[in-house]
């Protein structure tokens, strides 16, 4: 039992290889373990031994979170995507393959036209699927 999670209520819990991610009913994302490439979002590569809040998402409801093997990836209740972590492999998503150390989001899938809803990272790549059937 994790203690610093006592009096949240959690909905969803992902994992990557060394990080480990948990959601609560009120869209808060807290993120702990190995941050080497900043996939826990603290805008550090310090790892971390609790869930602490990811840095720049404040005041956003993160309705769902994926990790990847060094990377995260959230997507709000509005439907906009936020990526951090390592890029080496362009599993980010910004048309690079750069790291970085917070949350970043995903301009082409955070438009009016575009809803996402889901999300599934793996080793060094990610997929996102649309309320209209689409992959990207």
């Amino acid at each position: 039992q994790l203690r610093s999670l006592a009096g949240r209520n959690l909905r969803a819990v992902a994992c990557g290889a060394h990080h480990s991610a948990c959601l609560t009913d009120r869209g808060e994302l807290l993120l702990w373990g190995w941050n080497n490439d900043g996939q826990l979002g603290n805008g550090s590569t310090f790892d971390s031994a609790v869930p602490a809040q990811v840095q720049g998402l404040d005041g956003r409801n993160i309705f769902h979170v994926a990790c990847g093997w060094h990377h995260t990836v959230a997507i709000t209740e509005s439907g906009d995507v936020y990526s951090w972590g390592r890029g080496q492999h362009g599993q980010l998503g910004h048309g690079d393959s750069s790291s970085i150390q917070q949350p970043k989001i995903l301009a082409r899938l955070s438009d009016e036209e575009t809803h996402t809803v889901a999300v599934a990272a793996g080793a060094s790549h990610t997929i996102c699927l649309t309320d209209g059937g689409d992959l990207w």
